[in-house]
């Protein structure tokens, strides 16, 4: 599947007022005025769960079509997306919040463009290698990647990011945390490392087998519950795929010493350890 296609569009009868911001060419976003009409038949695959969305819980319903994939979000979004994640017609949103229209679809139409998201932090160092930050909520990510900016490093996520299997980042993502004019962001970025963050009272820098930055990278990987059974075959490749070209040597688990009176320093100390290993 192709990594490198066009902007998404969003297609409807009205644009929601609170898409307006974020249809500009720093997301790859654009907006095609269509009718669009309900649909009532049913997909050869249904996925159905609970989850949460801007930590609110929400249901939501997929029906596997054809060539699309329809999507339900509780009472508030209902919208087709399709199979080659080019278009996300919005069949009823008048109610859904910018969560809603900027979270799911987005995220499945990534990930029919062979780009899953993942929940992480990424930046570019003095040297030019970036580095994908992944770590439970907590456990020093955002501060890691706020210091990585203070000395000299280029933030280009703070939450989420899309990555292909040639592991390229897509930064131009929309990412909520940042706002809806980001600073000018490239449009795609070659990835050298993955790096694993935890806490504990001392500082520890370990290397990650290729497997283990394989599962790291499905366990981080957001949205996979919504996945049919093709899809989820299509996410573990990718994670096959993306760590084996990473290789060996290009993936570690850091842990921060716990200093809860200097964080940043800790930061500091953690970034030049990890380039002086990654040269």
């Amino acid at each position: 599947m192709q990594a490198d296609l066009n902007p998404i569009r969003y297609r409807g009868p009205r644009m929601p007022e609170e898409l307006r911001p974020w249809l500009n060419p720093a997301h790859e976003l654009v907006w095609e005025d269509a009718e669009v009409l309900p649909l009532s038949a049913l997909g050869d695959e249904v996925v159905l769960g609970r989850g949460w969305l801007a930590e609110q819980p929400c249901r939501y319903r997929l029906d596997y079509l054809a060539q699309s994939i329809r999507l339900r979000l509780d009472a508030d979004l209902e919208c087709l997306i399709s199979d080659d994640g080019e278009t996300v017609d919005l069949i009823s949103a008048e109610s859904a919040d910018l969560a809603a229209l900027l979270g799911p679809p987005l995220l499945l139409a990534q990930a029919r463009r062979g780009r899953h998201a993942v929940h992480a932090s990424a930046a570019m160092a003095p040297n030019g290698k970036t580095m994908l930050f992944t770590a439970p909520s907590g456990s020093g990510k955002s501060t890691l990647a706020r210091v990585a900016e203070a000395i000299g490093w280029r933030r280009l996520a703070d939450d989420l990011i899309p990555l292909d299997a040639r592991a390229r980042l897509h930064p131009r993502f929309p990412q909520l945390k940042l706002g809806p004019w980001p600073l000018p962001l490239p449009a795609q970025v070659r990835l050298d490392g993955l790096v694993m963050v935890d806490r504990a009272p001392s500082a520890a820098l370990r290397a990650l087998s290729v497997m283990e930055m394989a599962r790291l990278l499905l366990a981080a990987s957001v949205g996979t519950r919504m996945y049919s059974a093709a899809m989820c075959g299509e996410h573990l490749q990718w994670a096959t795929s993306v760590a084996g070209r990473l290789g060996p040597g290009r993936g570690w688990a850091l842990t921060l010493a716990e200093h809860p009176a200097a964080p940043e320093q800790a930061a500091e100390q953690a970034l030049a350890r990890l380039l002086e290993t990654a040269g």
